[in-house]
């Protein structure tokens, strides 16, 4: 621990963090989380996010998405997005969930990456209300609904379609437009005939004349 931190060469604090994780104690986690937000050498961070992996303590989760999204290190924010692979997921869910509060939007956006990847149903509620996110953060939820079966996806954005912040149902209406199935026409209609908030029904005007296609007659 006191080479990780104090140690002048890089190279004896890589060596250093990557001893910790493998050494597996839990008294390395405050170090190596330290270490891989703040050390001043790339390799070292990397090392960290390596150390944290092999950890696997959940509670280092957000660490690691923290470096995937903001390191000034291409190399070691793939190396903590290969890293996040290394916890077990079913217990690292809650923890990506709560770090989506984060007020940076590069955390976010990596925590709706991590999360869509294989989408829990415990996780579906924080990905539902990305949507209403920044486009870096909602267009990550857009793609991953493209590659879900129809009936997962639409089931979804029918709650997304409900959901009580406008932004949310205004991208939610967004999503069933690009997708241009047939199954997204009641849904839109419904919302166009309910929700007088004017961002939703801009949305929903947009979607009805690019669908116009597949209305009833």
């Amino acid at each position: 621990v006191t080479r990780l931190g104090a140690e002048a060469s890089f190279k004896v604090r890589v060596q250093a963090a990557l001893s910790l994780g493998r050494g597996g104690a839990s008294s390395s986690l405050e170090p190596l989380v330290k270490a891989a937000l703040n050390d001043e050498h790339g390799a070292v961070r990397a090392a960290s996010v390596v150390a944290l992996g092999d950890l696997g303590i959940p509670s280092a989760f957000p660490t690691v998405l923290k470096v995937a999204a903001n390191d000034s290190h291409p190399s070691c924010q793939q190396q903590a997005r290969d890293s996040a692979g290394a916890f077990e997921r079913r217990a690292v869910v809650p923890f990506a969930v709560a770090t989506f509060d984060s007020e940076d939007v590069r955390v976010r956006a990596e925590v709706i990456r991590f999360l869509t990847q294989d989408l829990m149903p415990r996780a579906e509620a924080v990905v539902i209300r990305a949507l209403g996110d920044y486009p870096e953060v909602s267009q990550i939820v857009a793609d991953a609904f493209g590659a879900m079966t129809l009936e997962r996806r639409m089931t979804l954005l029918q709650r997304a379609v409900e959901h009580s912040h406008s932004s949310v149902r205004s991208g939610a209406i967004t999503v069933l437009k690009a997708s241009g199935a047939g199954a997204a026409v009641p849904i839109i209609m419904e919302r166009y005939l309910r929700d007088s908030d004017p961002q939703v029904r801009s949305a929903t005007e947009q979607a009805l004349r690019q669908l116009r296609s597949e209305l009833p007659l």
